[in-house]
């Protein structure tokens, strides 16, 4: 992936006036990165070269910036110092010192070269530094020079975290269907009406009742024979099986007759 592409977002994050047009310029970065350099370029994003808990310290302050971005142009110190102090940011003086070229620069290429630059160590790792960020420099467009030295002095504040990383650009939610309850209006069978217009069962009163009562069963005694237990009230009716029955009187009391 050429880091050119990495650069131009990076121009458009930082002019972004809002939380949702950053979100929507990382998701448009992130689908032209290849899946393999998905990580790499999360963390370019955050200006950084690996995870916070890596450690990795470039080491690179911006005096020493200064002397590569004077070896990649072949100008003095003191020209490049004067562009810095009229630009008020060194990669905007780079940008203003560097001539155009066609980009050159990969992903791959600017992330191994500062890993190389963080591991230089011991007598003679400011010059190995200074060189190898000049050789990056020599190469680099007036955009992508802006860009790489504010991630190497650790200047390039996008507002990228990892929440804005995570999330995804909204998307319009369908409105749920609203569940209506059908309308009253099925046909009853045999009858022709609606259920609306069916009639409502009434509560059964007491005459209906007791006819209903009156027409159980209850036990009989044999003829002659005398009764084995008092007899009970009027209208009780013994449900025993039996072929005696209760008849309903004028007075709305029970009488007892064998058949």
């Amino acid at each position: 992936m050429d880091y050119a592409v990495v650069a131009e977002a990076y121009r458009d994050l930082e002019a972004a006036g809002g939380r949702l047009a950053l979100i929507d310029r990382m998701a448009a970065l992130l689908g032209e990165t290849p899946d393999d350099e998905l990580a790499t370029v999360c963390y370019l994003c955050q200006g950084q070269i690996a995870p916070e808990h890596a450690g990795i310290d470039l080491g690179l302050a911006s005096k020493l910036a200064m002397r590569s971005v004077g070896v990649a142009t072949g100008k003095d110190a003191e020209a490049v110092t004067a562009a810095f102090l009229e630009a008020g940011d060194l990669g905007e003086a780079a940008e203003a010192v560097l001539p155009d070229r066609m980009p050159s620069l990969t992903v791959g290429e600017v992330v191994e070269t500062l890993h190389e630059i963080a591991r230089s160590e011991g007598i003679g790792s400011q010059g190995r530094k200074i060189d190898l960020l000049a050789g990056l420099l020599a190469r680099a467009t007036p955009l992508e020079a802006r860009y790489l030295l504010r991630l190497v002095t650790g200047s390039l504040r996008l507002g990228i975290g990892t929440p804005t990383i995570l999330e995804e650009p909204a998307a319009p939610v369908p409105a749920p269907r609203r569940r209506t309850r059908a309308p009253d209006r099925l046909l009853l069978p045999r009858c022709g009406r609606t259920s609306a217009q069916r009639p409502r069962a009434s509560a059964p009163s007491a005459s209906s009742m007791v006819s209903a009562s009156c027409r159980l069963p209850c036990r009989s005694r044999p003829a002659g024979s005398k009764a084995s237990r008092p007899a009970t009230a009027p209208g009780r009716a013994d449900h025993a099986a039996g072929r005696s029955r209760w008849v309903r009187t004028s007075d709305n009391n029970g009488v007892h007759r064998g058949e």
